[in-house]
C-alpha cells in the first residue's frame, strides 16, 4: 500500500513539473521562430508590428532582445489589459512596446511606417493589402507563414544625404511628393541649419 502511494505521488510530481515546463518551452519556441522570422525579414531596428500574439510573450521577448519598437494590436479588451500588465511586470514601458486595442481588419498605424510585420495565430483577419499599407517601401512581412516585401512605388526618389545626394544638389527626381507638403518622419540626427 505504502509503495503505491509513493508511485502516485512521484507520478503527480512528474506531471506537475511537465505541465510547468511545456508552456515555457512553447514560449521559447515561439520566440526563436520570431527571431528567425526577424532575420528573414531583415529587421534590426525600427518598428515591428506583431499581430495574433494574445499572450504578448513573443512581443515582450522581441522588445527585450532587439532594438525594435514593438507594436501590438489586439481585438479583445481583456487581452489588451492582460498584455499591458504582463509587459509592465516584464519591465517594459511604452518606449519599447505599444499595445493597442482594435480589430485586425484595420491597423491603427499610418501608411508606410512599419519596418516589419509578423502575424501569427489569431491574425487571420489581417488582409495582405492592410499589411502592405502600414509597411514602408521594402518593408517585410510574415503573414501566417507567407512572406511579403512592399515594393518601392514607381516615381519615388531616394534621399541618401541631407541634401538629396552626395553632390549636395537638393533637386529631387521624386514624382510622388506634391504640395501641400507635410512632414512624414522626424529622426535623429536632426540637422539644425538644414532648410
Amino acid at each position: 500500500m505504502r509503495c503505491k502511494w509513493c508511485v502516485v505521488i512521484k507520478l503527480s510530481f512528474v506531471l506537475l513539473v511537465g505541465a510547468a515546463v511545456v508552456p515555457s518551452t512553447i514560449a521559447r519556441e515561439k520566440a526563436e521562430s520570431a527571431f528567425g522570422g526577424l532575420k528573414k525579414l531583415e529587421a534590426k531596428d525600427g518598428i515591428c508590428v506583431v499581430l495574433g500574439d494574445t499572450s504578448c510573450e513573443l512581443a515582450i521577448e522581441m522588445a527585450h532582445k532587439s532594438d525594435l519598437l514593438v507594436y501590438v494590436q489586439l481585438p479583445s479588451s481583456e487581452d489588451v489589459v492582460r498584455a499591458r500588465r504582463t509587459a509592465e511586470a516584464a519591465g517594459l514601458n511604452a518606449t519599447r512596446l505599444q499595445i493597442d486595442q482594435g480589430d485586425l481588419s484595420h491597423l491603427h498605424l499610418a501608411d508606410n511606417v512599419a519596418d516589419a510585420l509578423i502575424a501569427v495565430g489569431g491574425a487571420s483577419k489581417l488582409s495582405e493589402a492592410e499589411a502592405l499599407r502600414v509597411l514602408r517601401p521594402q518593408g517585410r512581412a510574415s503573414l501566417l507563414g507567407r512572406e511579403l516585401v512592399k515594393p518601392v512605388p514607381d516615381g519615388m526618389d531616394d534621399w541618401s544625404h541631407p541634401y538629396h545626394g552626395p553632390d549636395n544638389n537638393p533637386l529631387s527626381q521624386d514624382r510622388l511628393v506634391r504640395a501641400p507638403y507635410m512632414t512624414q518622419f522626424l529622426a535623429d540626427p536632426r540637422y539644425g541649419p538644414a532648410p
